[in-house]
Parts: structure tokens; C-alpha cells; sequence
């Protein structure tokens, strides 16, 4: 009986300090996907390089998968001026990976985007930090009503073959 005693105390230790931690896991993986996106606005490949795991991938609004060597190549042509995050919710999934998910708008040289809804799983590698590992963004698409519109009849009958 002590064994099991021990052992839910030692589950329940453990789960009150996962939790005590989650604000401070929530505000740093907040802090590093604006690094993020800090990155698209001045250019750094090396830090964008950084914040990546090694096999880290985006599947971005059109549904294109980009590598992590993509990603770093393409930097240059994916420049944005500014950008404005909102509903931004970490879930930890566990000590090593949370996931962050939040609406995006991005601000571009000429024009403004389309508002999106992105995720991004972010891991702690050892001795680097936290990494992201996975980006995926869809378009939020407005709501459209449905109008009913009579259908006109054909002018000439259609024959049936």
C-alpha cells in the first residue's frame, strides 16, 4: 500500500510542477515563434537557421511542403513588413514539446495578406533550447451566405441522349 502511495504522490508532485511551469513554458514559446516571424522582417538566416530542428518543416497555406532547406533559401523572397498575432494558446504536450497555436495576419511590402490560423510544434533539443519543428498555416475563409437564386430554364430544350 505505501508503494502506491508513494508512487501517486510522486504523480501528483510531478504534475503540479508541469503545471507550475506552464506559464513560463507559455510566455517562451510565445516569445520564440514572434522570433519567428521577427526573422521574415529582417532577413537573419542564421537566426531563422537557430530556431529550426534539423528536420523541420512547413506546410503552408496552399498545402506546399517546404524542408528546412526551403525554408532558409526562400527566406529572401518572403520579406513582410509587419505582422499582428491574436488567440495565441500553448498546449504542452509534454516536458519536451508544446504546441502553439494562434490567428496570424501578415503585413507585405505592398499589401496586407489574408488572415490565417497557424500551429507550430516546437521541441526541446539538449543543449539547444526549443526548436520548431513544425509549421502548418490554413487561410481563415469568411463565412458566405448562401443566396438562392432562381434557375432559369433553357432557352432550348436539352436532349436527352
Amino acid at each position: 500500500m505505501r508503494y502506491y502511495t508513494m508512487l501517486l504522490l510522486v504523480f501528483v508532485g510531478a504534475s503540479f510542477a508541469f503545471a507550475q511551469c506552464c506559464p513560463v513554458l507559455e510566455k517562451l514559446i510565445i516569445d520564440s515563434e514572434k522570433a519567428t516571424w521577427e526573422v521574415y522582417k529582417t532577413q537573419d538566416v542564421e537566426k531563422l537557421d537557430s530556431l529550426l530542428t534539423e528536420n523541420a518543416y512547413e506546410v503552408d497555406e496552399a498545402g506546399t511542403i517546404l524542408e528546412k532547406a526551403d525554408l532558409l533559401k526562400e527566406l529572401p523572397e518572403f520579406v513582410i513588413k509587419d505582422y499582428s498575432m491574436s488567440d495565441m494558446k500553448v498546449i504542452p504536450l509534454t516536458k519536451e514539446v508544446a504546441v502553439i497555436r494562434y490567428k496570424i495576419t501578415l503585413a507585405f511590402p505592398t499589401y496586407v495578406g489574408q488572415p490565417m490560423v497557424v500551429s507550430s510544434v516546437w521541441v526541446r533539443c539538449e543543449d539547444k533550447g526549443w526548436k520548431n519543428a513544425v509549421y502548418h498555416a490554413t487561410y481563415i475563409h469568411t463565412k458566405v451566405t448562401a443566396v438562392e437564386t432562381p434557375v432559369e430554364k433553357p432557352a432550348v430544350p436539352v436532349q436527352q441522349p
